[in-house]
C-alpha cells in the first residue's frame, strides 16, 4: 500500500506539471501586439547597429520601432518613413516580404536573408519621447 501512494503521488505531480508547462505555451499571438523599439540590428551585408548605436540614434531623435496592431496589420517605422503589411503567429510580411519572428520576455526578434533584428515591448510615449529629441 505504500507503494501504492508513492507512485499515485508521483503521477499526480506529473500531471500537474504537464498541466503548468502546458499554460506556458506560446499564447494567443495577440499578446504579442504591441509597440518594439529597435535595440539592435546585425547583417551579414549591412553590419551591426549595437545597441549603443542605437542609443545615440534614438539621441538624434531617430525612432525605430514595430507596431504589431490586434487587427494582424503591422507598421515598421525608421524615423519618419513607414512600411506597412500584416502579421501571424510565426511570421511578418511587409511589402510582400516574409520574415520569421519570436516573441520571448518582451523581445521581438526577426530573422531575414542573413539580417537579425531585436526590439524591446515599449509604448508610443517612449517612441514621442525619441521623436521630439529631433525638435530640439
Amino acid at each position: 500500500m505504500k507503494k501504492f501512494t508513492k507512485i499515485l503521488s508521483l503521477m499526480l505531480v506529473a500531471i500537474m506539471a504537464m498541466g503548468c508547462l502546458s499554460a506556458c505555451g506560446k499564447g494567443s499571438s495577440k499578446d504579442n501586439a504591441g509597440v518594439y523599439k529597435l535595440l539592435s540590428m546585425s547583417s551579414e551585408s549591412e553590419g551591426n547597429y549595437t545597441e549603443d548605436q542605437v542609443k545615440q540614434l534614438e539621441e538624434a531623435g531617430i525612432a525605430m520601432y514595430i507596431e504589431l496592431k490586434k487587427d494582424k496589420k503591422v507598421s515598421l517605422f525608421m524615423s519618419e518613413y513607414e512600411q506597412t503589411g500584416t502579421w501571424d503567429d510565426k511570421k511578418i510580411t511587409i511589402d510582400g516580404d516574409s520574415a520569421e519572428y519570436t516573441v520571448k520576455d518582451e523581445k521581438l526578434t526577426i530573422s531575414v536573408k542573413g539580417m537579425e533584428m531585436k526590439f524591446k515591448k515599449s509604448s508610443m510615449d517612449e517612441i514621442n519621447k525619441i521623436k521630439d529629441n529631433a525638435q530640439k
